[in-house]
């Protein structure tokens, strides 16, 4: 081996070219790949080269890792390539051995910790070398893959210099120069998926202790994930296509087992993944033709109100976020969404998913709440308060949104005979996908059926199955029309699938719809993923009269979330009026280019911004986010639920307030406050006025529902231009 316990390619490629320009003693070994246990393996050319170099050149660690799996820690150097990787002098692999070890030193966490790291995967590109008086030349070219690298990653300078300096020292001995990067070169922490494997299997008393099965699935996982992580397509297809011939698709084998020693794999064992494996394999390393942005929101802190024992009482606590939700670059978020994101990518034909995790600069409410005729208790975040924190040039860019608070949850939980709820899907703004979590749900098992903290493997396997079962959701809800949530879950009743899907369990279903449906879909999946660019703008030159319309917030406890905007009339090109359901009025005055509450509104003095598509506001964003709202026929919609009072504003005469009254199943009356009245009738799942008593004849009442896409709130009405705004406290 080149390195008994660490392979630092980085410093191995300067020495290779050493080893390269050594005259006749020059050797050229065979590249002869990689074992399973991700030895990179090289052969001398001839006996003469044997006999000059006793031992084959093995360097530790395969080149192209990149899988983000923790603990145990792996230390990775971003990266270069080369393919010419030599036997070295043991001088010079000891001197090498002193840079690795005195980096290590400087720039790990607990250097004291024998087991902490190994140092891998740094590689080079190297142009081909020239002569020239006596001396050799080559040039690195950095080639960084890792996007986000946190500034406990950075290699400390001390310890560049070392390196920088040992490497001098031996290219000066060999009459050579380099032109190392003057700047140290930056390092993210992964650990391989064989360390984490054999971590894995150790905590439970080794590999022997779980069937031959279990390890195969999730082996094949985690090794095929690892190989589209450093590109191999092919062999991570072979991988998925060996596991399907011996544990058949649908076969019991997958649930086998799947709960042994409380861990938590995926049930049935690593199979979601796996189906999802299958689909990208299938396609392959596809070009990227574009970007969704996937944006974790997380809060740093909250008020938790959770359930005490033991009468199931209410307490609040201050609580931290775990630390290692945002630990060394949040690499437990990266890892446990990687094979998901990979997915989404393949379904839309290329839209590359990348992740930005924002920490709140404030803290968040978490809520709980007992059912106790269920024995549930639901534990949810302040998602909007968490999303509305997020600077406007990352919410502008966001296609998804997570968000992740400290957990409701008292311990594991084991001690309530209760079910802990704490997450699932949510849309916000324009029906964006919107994944709610706990910090637990990336650390610590609650104890229904798994228990103990996640381990690396665990997250790998796991949460791809809870990621795209929540999307699905959202997929089968935006793809209403092929039916393929007629009632929720109705996938777990195997009698209420399609007649052409084939399969047992909920990833199978998945797989199929996919397949059978939604890959021909109409807005294609990619178009219906991306969302227009949502950056505030100000109002600029255009016209007051362009946002003037009803508009909600994503959730609504109260009239102050909805709101009418129309300009004054006053002065129609200057003033924008706001008036909110609960009966509430202020301004807003044009001031150059922007729109500002005065200073006695309730808010006291802001900017109001809108976000355009194509010149029609689509939003706007004052302290809040509110979102426009599109008349709709009533449908199947009950008339009880339009019973209630409306506004027109501006409110000019006593025609402009009136109040709508339930008559029958299909009749309403419209009573204005000059105590004219007439019917309303309900057809064709609209509402129409009575020609025969209504003094404009027969018209279609239009609603305005909220939150946009939903029937749960009714916060207006239209009729013909004019929009009446119900009212509520």
């Amino acid at each position: 081996r080149l390195f008994p316990w660490v392979s630092c390619a980085l410093l191995s490629c300067i020495c290779v070219i050493l080893q390269l320009c050594h005259g006749s003693q020059e050797i050229v070994p065979n590249f002869l790949g990689t074992d399973e246990d991700g030895n990179i393996k090289f052969q001398l050319k001839n006996d003469d080269d044997i006999k000059n170099n006793s031992k084959f050149v093995n360097i530790s660690r395969k080149l192209g890792s990149k899988v983000s799996i923790s603990p145990p820690l792996i230390f990775k150097f971003d990266l270069f390539k080369s393919k010419n990787l030599l036997k070295l002098t043991s001088k010079e692999l000891k001197e090498i051995k002193k840079a690795v070890k005195k980096t290590l030193q400087d720039s790990l966490l607990n250097s004291n910790n024998k087991n902490i790291a190994v140092v891998q995967n740094v590689f080079f590109k190297t142009q081909p070398m020239r002569k020239s008086k006596g001396k050799f030349s080559f040039t690195v070219e950095s080639d960084i893959i890792t996007s986000q690298v946190t500034q406990s990653g950075a290699v400390k300078s001390s310890a560049y210099k070392l390196i920088k300096k040992k490497t001098n020292m031996a290219m000066s001995d060999r009459k050579l120069e380099s032109n190392l990067p003057k700047q140290p070169v930056l390092f993210s922490m992964f650990p391989t998926t064989r360390l984490a494997l054999q971590e894995f299997y150790n905590s439970k008393g080794g590999k022997g202790k779980f069937p031959q099965h279990y390890r195969n699935g999730l082996e094949a996982l985690l090794y095929g994930q690892e190989d589209v992580q450093t590109g191999n397509f092919n062999k991570a297809r072979k991988r998925v296509e060996n596991i399907f011939a011996k544990q058949p698709l649908y076969s019991d084998t997958w649930v086998q087992s799947h709960t042994m020693f409380g861990l938590n794999v995926g049930s049935p064992i690593a199979y979601y993944g796996l189906r999802m494996l299958d689909f990208v394999t299938r396609v392959g390393d596809i070009p990227t033709i574009g970007t969704l942005q996937m944006t974790v929101v997380v809060a740093p802190c909250a008020s938790v109100t959770r359930v005490t024992l033991p009468n199931y009482k209410m307490e609040t606590v201050q609580l931290k976020i775990s630390k290692d939700i945002l630990k060394h670059d949040s690499n437990i978020l990266r890892q446990s969404t990687d094979l998901f994101r990979r997915w989404v990518k393949a379904i839309t034909g290329g839209l590359e998913v990348k992740l930005v995790v924002y920490k709140m600069k404030q803290c968040t409410t978490v809520t709980s709440t007992d059912q106790a005729s269920k024995k549930i208790v639901l534990a949810y975040p302040d998602s909007t308060q968490m999303i509305r924190s997020v600077p406007d040039d990352i919410y502008g860019n966001t296609n998804f949104w997570m968000v992740i608070a400290p957990s409701g949850v008292p311990g594991d939980g084991s001690a309530y005979d209760r079910y802990f709820i704490t997450g699932g899907m949510g849309i916000y703004g324009n029906n964006q996908p919107l994944f709610i979590a706990d910090d637990k749900h990336f650390t610590q098992k609650i104890s229904h059926i798994y228990n103990g903290p996640y381990s690396a493997v665990e997250n790998r396997a796991y949460q791809p199955q809870w990621f795209q079962h929540e999307f699905m959701h959202h997929l089968y809800g935006k793809w209403s029309n092929f039916e393929l949530e007629k009632t929720g879950h109705m996938w777990f009743d195997r009698s209420t699938w399609p007649s052409d899907f084939e399969g047992k369990w909920e990833p199978d279903y998945y797989s199929e719809s996919i397949d059978k449906r939604l890959l021909n879909a109409s807005p294609s999946l990619a178009d219906g993923l991306s969302a227009y660019e949502r950056i505030p703008s100000k109002i600029g030159n255009r016209e007051l009269n362009i946002v003037k319309g009803l508009y909600a917030e994503n959730q609504i406890t109260n009239g102050w979330h909805i709101v009418y905007l129309y300009p004054s009339s006053q002065d129609e090109n200057n003033i924008l009026m706001w008036s909110n359901a609960a009966g509430v009025t202020w301004r807003f005055n044009r001031e150059s280019d922007s729109l500002f509450s005065e200073n006695s509104s309730p808010y006291g003095r802001n900017e109001l911004k809108f976000i355009f598509a194509q010149e029609a506001v689509t939003h706007f964003v004052e302290r809040f986010n509110y979102e426009k709202l599109v008349p709709d026929k009533i449908g199947s919609k009950s008339l009880a639920h339009l019973v209630g009072e409306y506004i027109r504003y501006p409110i000019e005469n006593p025609w402009h307030t009136i109040r709508l009254q339930k008559i029958s199943n299909s009749k309403m009356s419209w009573t204005n406050n000059a105590n004219v009245s007439w019917n309303l009738s309900k057809k064709s799942n609209s509402l129409y006025s009575d020609p025969s008593s209504s003094p404009y004849g027969e018209e279609e009442i239009l609603f305005l529902f909220a939150p946009p896409g939903s029937t749960s709130v009714v916060a207006g009405l239209q009729v013909g231009p004019d929009i009446y705004m119900k009212t509520y406290e």
